[in-house]
């Protein structure tokens, strides 16, 4: 099965993270993997930044994306640039 690359920046704790996903992954689930990840990088202060309410955009069209959808539903194609919001 073939990976996208995507480029994922969380403006909330300074981060960017290169992913690469598979086509058939929920967005829910890219969100998750951040979340954890930067749960289990960063300190307490940090942590506090992440909330279970976050969102995922498309860094250049601004587009939010329904955290139910698959990642070959959406406009995310390999090299994509994504933002993180923990809201």
């Amino acid at each position: 099965m073939k990976k996208i690359l995507v480029h994922i920046n969380v403006p909330q704790v300074d981060c960017n993270y290169d992913i690469m996903i598979p086509p058939k992954e929920k967005i829910i689930n890219i969100i998750n993997i951040v979340n954890k990840n930067i749960k289990n990088t960063y300190n307490e202060y940090m942590i506090s930044m992440i909330s279970s309410n976050s969102s995922l955009y498309n860094k250049y069209s601004g587009i939010k994306y329904d955290t139910s959808l698959i990642i070959e539903d959406t406009d995310i194609v390999n090299n994509t640039y994504l933002v993180l919001i923990n809201e």
